[in-house]
């Protein structure tokens, strides 16, 4: 497959599409912010940036080492090439992240089964990333991390946080699988031993059958809710991790 020509505009948009994204092992970054922050914790994995002349005038000092890999395009060309209407100053292609240290496997590990929204996947991210979780595991079922939604939900935390697919198959590495579900013990009453992993469901079904036949223990979140249905799986990971990994 040839490469992209990061100077043709249009072939920039090739990375709208999911298989070509993963082709490349390339991705989509869009917005200042996003973009800002790459720069400054993962400056090698930027291969191109387009930003409006405003934005490079802005940003001078931060973007200064990075000129020759910037092209200057206007507000309507960023736009053009862009996958979220609220991009207006800048957009890169950044390299898929790669993890050559061995990870030490932690005590307790999160597994994703079946999130199928990429704002709830990108969310989930970045709060693992803020609680300095390194991997997150994922069923070959859930949104691609990549996807310009997720992306920006995780706001460049999928640079730095690895992602690793797993089949139930191969889940028996775990010593102690926990599932997420209503009817479970209070999630603070729950000791993790080492070898521990917690499973969130899918936004609408909750844990597969598969997986909850292969579990060992099962959590909830209280509620004092009303009426209340549920919490979204991007929260109810925030509340364990936020319990778990402090």
């Amino acid at each position: 497959m040839a490469k992209i020509d990061f100077s043709d505009f249009k072939s920039v948009k090739l990375l709208h599409d999911r298989k070509q994204r993963y082709a490349h092992r390339l991705y989509l970054a869009e917005g200042s912010r996003m973009v800002l922050d790459l720069m400054s914790a993962n400056p090698l994995d930027l291969e191109a940036v387009y930003a409006t002349r405003d934005w490079i005038g802005l940003h001078g000092s931060k973007v200064s080492q990075f000129l020759d890999i910037i092209y200057e395009v206007s507000v309507s060309r960023l736009q053009a090439m862009a996958s979220l209407k609220s991009t207006n100053e800048v957009m890169a292609i950044v390299k898929f992240p790669v993890f050559n240290s061995p990870i030490i496997s932690p005590e307790i590990s999160y597994y994703l089964d079946k999130v199928r929204d990429p704002g709830n996947l990108g969310t989930i991210i970045r709060t693992a990333d803020w609680f300095g979780i390194q991997e997150i595991f994922l069923s070959p079922e859930c949104a691609d991390p990549f996807n310009n939604k997720s992306v920006q939900a995780s706001m460049s935390s999928v640079a730095r946080v690895r992602l690793t697919e797993l089949t139930y198959e191969k889940l028996n590495r775990f010593k102690h699988i926990v599932i997420t579900s209503s009817g479970g013990k209070d999630y603070r009453q729950f000791i993790p031993t080492p070898g521990t992993l917690i499973c969130l469901g899918n936004e609408a079904h909750g844990i597969s059958l598969e997986l909850q036949a292969m579990a060992c223990d099962t959590i909830m979140i209280p509620s004092n809710s009303l009426g209340a249905e549920s919490l979204n799986v991007s929260i109810a990971a925030g509340i364990l991790m936020a319990h778990y990994n402090l």
